[in-house]
């Protein structure tokens, strides 16, 4: 049986990337592109050119994934669960093979170790979670 608390806990953290990724994208989004993902780091500066409408439709999608996932960490239905890990793995693993696919030229070693490693955490994640919750019954916890 699996326990709730684990599949919230894990939605918790899938829904915390996106979420901060689209509403800074949305309400900034020539800052996301010149410092995503923060921290002295800048990960979509050196894929091209800044377009507002791309940067703002991207943050968008990124928004309703995150917020999927926090509505189903909330509900903790198994249903709602599902559908909100099948919507991440159609946003992240295009998202992953891309990044593992193409190398941005200015992105150092540790810069593409850290953006491919972590969408591909958060994806086996997302698979992980999507087998449990299809294949155990829930616990009566909350």
């Amino acid at each position: 049986m699996i326990d709730r608390r684990f599949v919230r806990g894990v939605l918790a953290f899938l829904a915390i990337g996106p979420l901060i990724a689209g509403i800074w994208a949305v309400i900034d989004p020539l800052g996301w592109y010149k410092n995503f993902p923060g921290l002295g780091r800048h990960w979509i500066l050196v894929e091209g050119p800044f377009d507002r409408h791309l940067v703002i439709d991207s943050g968008a999608g990124f928004l309703a994934v995150g917020v999927l996932a926090l509505v189903a960490m909330v509900w903790a239905k198994r249903e709602v669960i599902q559908v909100a890990l099948v919507a991440y793995l159609f946003n992240v693993v295009p998202h992953f093979v891309y990044h593992l696919i193409h190398r941005a030229g200015g992105l150092s070693t540790t810069d593409r170790l850290l953006s491919v490693g972590n969408l591909g955490v958060e994806a086996a994640l997302a698979v992980i979670t999507l087998i449990v919750t299809s294949s155990r019954p829930f616990s009566s916890s909350a």
